[in-house]
């Protein structure tokens, strides 16, 4: 007779609002395009055992261990319990807190390299699902049966139309995030990068009201 299944599960404390990221070891854990993608999903799925990550991942389980690992010694992640299925246990796993904060300090340039290489490994993920795609022959650019997208725009904007604009890229990162919750359809990535550009012409050209009234506080 097939074990009946049993369940325990312990999602402990809710997430802290906010974590500071200032040590070796939690720049390294974040320093990784792996690793990079289980804080991602993590932060949709919530509360997950490493078979679950795996499996919205589409990854082999036994591949996110060293990861998990790593990021649960840096404290970016932490194990909220356990879960009980037939005969086996799995370990839940969350993240420390809702958001990320970084120790930077732009002018003087302090952690500016380590910030650099979270960029890589989040621009080397979505290169490498690219590539995967176009290998594939699996992307469709043209219209109207579309699904990929390459937009690159630079533009001036004023406070509110730069708010407008972050309000909209927040929607659409919401949007994903229920999507690898539900996980229907098919499976998409977007990567968004959005800064101030600097321009040796004109320097960037005149600061915002924003900024002007932050600069002279």
């Amino acid at each position: 007779m097939k074990a009946q299944r049993r369940e325990r599960r312990s999602d402990g404390p809710p997430r802290a609002p906010s974590l500071f990221v200032h040590t070796d070891e939690q720049w390294d854990a974040l320093a990784s395009e792996p690793r990079h993608e289980v804080v991602q999903f993590l932060g949709a799925l919530g509360p997950s055992s490493i078979a679950e990550l795996a499996s919205a991942m589409d990854a082999p389980a036994d591949g996110l261990y060293h990861h998990v690992r790593r990021l649960l010694a840096a404290g970016i992640i932490r194990s909220v319990g356990e879960r009980h299925t037939g005969r086996r246990r799995e370990a839940i796993y969350d993240l420390a807190a809702q958001r990320l904060r970084f120790d930077l300090d732009i002018p003087s340039g302090r952690n500016i390299n380590r910030l650099r290489a979270i960029l890589r490994a989040r621009l080397a993920h979505a290169e490498k699902g690219f590539e995967r795609s176009l290998a594939a022959r699996a992307i469709r650019m043209e219209e109207p049966l579309a699904d990929s997208v390459i937009e690159g725009v630079t533009s001036w904007l004023d406070d509110e139309s730069f708010e407008k604009v972050r309000r909209h890229l927040q929607s659409a990162v919401q949007i994903m995030a229920a999507g690898k919750r539900s996980r229907r359809g098919r499976l998409y990535s977007v990567t968004i990068v959005m800064n101030p550009m600097v321009r040796a012409r004109d320097g960037g050209g005149r600061p915002t009201k924003r900024l002007a009234g932050l600069r002279s506080s």
